[in-house]
């Protein structure tokens, strides 16, 4: 079908020519050092297109992808310093965090892990993290009762509307 070659030879053209304008950057970057892909924008900004790498003082790290300059797909993010690390990763959809984040820490040999989930950058759902359990609805407001524990204490906040109108201890 003519329709058919017609649309192959113009998605072969385009691929041709987007990747001719596609560059490579590897220096310093912000803090530290980066390796990203890019292109020219229209006012000669740069558009950041595919794997995008940057480290700062080998302890600090992002790795992810950007489809025309927004973050797309998984990105992972590690920082270590003096006895801890934390790692955390997650998806994003045009540069909004959406789905189930996995956030990792590990601080004088115990390692804990915590799962939070987002939808178009908003917090949502249950929280169950470090002595701190509750809800966030659709919108990213605390719902119903929140509990937190600190060492021997534990206190209960109660929301409505996303308005604290109790807390117990």
């Amino acid at each position: 079908n003519m329709k058919q070659i017609i649309t192959i030879l113009f998605l072969t053209f385009s691929v041709t020519l987007f990747s001719q304008d596609l560059k490579t950057f590897e220096g310093n970057y912000k803090e530290g050092t980066a390796k990203y892909n890019f292109y020219k924008g229209k006012e000669n900004n740069i558009i950041l297109e595919g794997k995008f790498e940057y480290f700062k003082a080998k302890n600090q790290s992002e790795i992810g992808q950007h489809t025309q300059n927004l973050k797309v797909g998984t990105w992972k993010y590690h920082f270590e310093n003096d006895g801890y690390k934390i790692e955390f990763y997650g998806n994003y959809t045009n540069d909004l965090k959406n789905g189930i984040w996995i956030f990792k820490f590990l601080e004088n040999g115990i390692s804990e892990s915590y799962s939070l989930e987002f939808q178009d950058d908003i917090l949502v759902g249950e929280v169950n993290w470090s002595g701190l359990k509750g809800e966030f609805d659709t919108k990213g407001r605390f719902i119903g009762i929140w509990e937190v524990k600190n060492d021997n204490d534990k206190y209960e906040a109660t929301f409505n509307d996303n308005i604290l109108i109790m807390l117990e201890k």
